[in-house]
């Protein structure tokens, strides 16, 4: 504080004490003095009084002379006020972005990692629900056989479901056919909920749909805002997924067999060779059975070749049902058929084998005029049997002793007596 401001300040302190006091000692003076002393107590009085009016004046000069800046400075303040509101809702916007770009990158990841569609699946319903707090998340897949959306992986809380362990009855999917069928986002926003059905396209061709149920907050802006930015985040994510699908058909139409299903004999030589590395690498057992259908030229010499092809697809269906989430099932070529099992002892294998035999024997054909038997030779790593050539060849070898002993059996190698070590 300088001089002249502390001088200001004591004058406008001093003078209205002054003049008070002057006041209250004036009923003291006016009973008590002669007339002079009144008069000119009351000169003094009126003096003070001048002097307190003419401080009044001074503060509202200047109080006249500061409005002007002090409503600039509440207009600025006001618009800092709106300013600071509104980098506050684009940081929001901005850490909304970061996340979504995250998600991008982490959704981009999963469908390139070849890890088989289902693991790809449940880890991109997990990044949506984090990145959008949604309730529930559904991919449904279109199946060009049957014409029609099926859904192929559901997320709900902590629960993932993959394939036909989807309880039917937790799946929504209103708005899913619509969305697929003119390819666009079917979005329904509610007081406090957004249901919304994204198609995933590739290449202008829509392959499946991802359906969403995720809370809304805040402001009917904020809520408007939100569900765009949920919009474009699902609209990229389910590109990803429509990329991933595309790769895993076009994969899947290389290595399947067109009549089974199963894997082809060349994904078989590709696969037999990894886990045989693999299994020797990790030290863990391996088994693999060969299964030959029994009789099966005279199957199509009877009844046709359309009955044959039938009776294939049928003894693979089964096969396919009695395998674990990890094993796998190929066609070897013509009626013969291989399931490869990782970490599976030669005794498991031939249990398992013995269970499908079972099976199979109860199926008939041709209201019971056909039935259908198979020989099953099974092998695991282990002896000499170190190479995927020999693991082939002990197998192939059982499947023959099997139908050489009367068919319609399970013919382990000696492995399996061998004693513990």
């Amino acid at each position: 504080m300088n001089k002249r401001d502390w001088i200001a300040k004591t004058i406008l302190i001093v003078v209205p004490a002054a003049t008070f006091l002057a006041a209250l000692s004036f009923f003291y003076i006016a009973d008590r003095a002669d007339a002079a002393v009144v008069l000119r107590y009351t000169v003094v009085l009126a003096s003070l009084s001048m002097l307190l009016a003419v401080e009044a004046l001074y503060l509202y000069y200047g109080h006249s002379r500061s409005r002007p800046r002090l409503r600039r400075i509440g207009q600025e303040r006001d618009f800092l006020q709106r300013r600071a509101r509104f980098l506050e809702g684009r940081l929001a916007i901005l850490e909304e972005d970061m996340e979504v770009l995250s998600a991008m990158r982490q959704v981009a990841r999963a469908a390139t990692a070849h890890d088989g569609l289902d693991r790809i699946l449940d880890e991109t319903l997990r990044i949506i629900q984090e990145l959008i707090s949604a309730d529930w998340v559904t991919v449904f897949v279109y199946d060009d056989k049957s014409d029609t959306l099926l859904p192929r992986a559901h997320r709900r809380g902590l629960e993932s479901y993959l394939g036909k362990k989807i309880p039917p009855e937790i799946i929504d999917d209103t708005s899913v056919a619509e969305a697929f069928r003119f390819e666009s986002v079917i979005k329904q926003v509610e007081s406090d909920r957004l249901l919304a059905a994204v198609p995933a396209l590739t290449g202008g061709t829509p392959l499946g749909v991802v359906s969403v149920s995720a809370p809304l907050s805040g402001t009917s802006d904020e809520k408007a805002q939100r569900v765009e930015v949920f919009e474009a985040a699902l609209k990229d994510i389910a590109e990803h997924i429509a990329y991933a699908l595309r790769a895993v058909t076009l994969q899947t139409r290389a290595y399947a067999d067109d009549l089974t299903g199963l894997g082809n004999r060349g994904l078989f030589d590709e696969r037999i060779g990894e886990m045989v590395a693999l299994a020797l690498r990790k030290n863990q057992p391996l088994s693999l059975i060969l299964v030959d259908i029994d009789h099966f030229k005279n199957t199509n010499d009877t009844y046709g070749h359309q009955m044959g092809d039938r009776v294939l697809r049928e003894v693979s269906g089964l096969l396919t049902k009695s395998l674990r989430r990890y094993d796998s099932a190929y066609r070897y070529g013509g009626e013969e058929l291989a399931l490869i099992l990782p970490q599976t002892e030669i005794a498991d294998a031939a249990r398992l084998a013995d269970r499908i035999r079972a099976k199979l024997e109860k199926k008939s054909f041709l209201n019971k005029k056909l039935r259908i038997t198979a020989s099953f030779g099974v092998a695991s790593l282990g002896g000499t049997t170190l190479t995927e050539d020999a693991l082939i060849a002990a197998a192939d070898a059982q499947m023959y002793r099997a139908k050489n002993l009367g068919r319609n059996r399970v013919e382990p190698s000696s492995l399996l007596a061998a004693p513990a070590s």
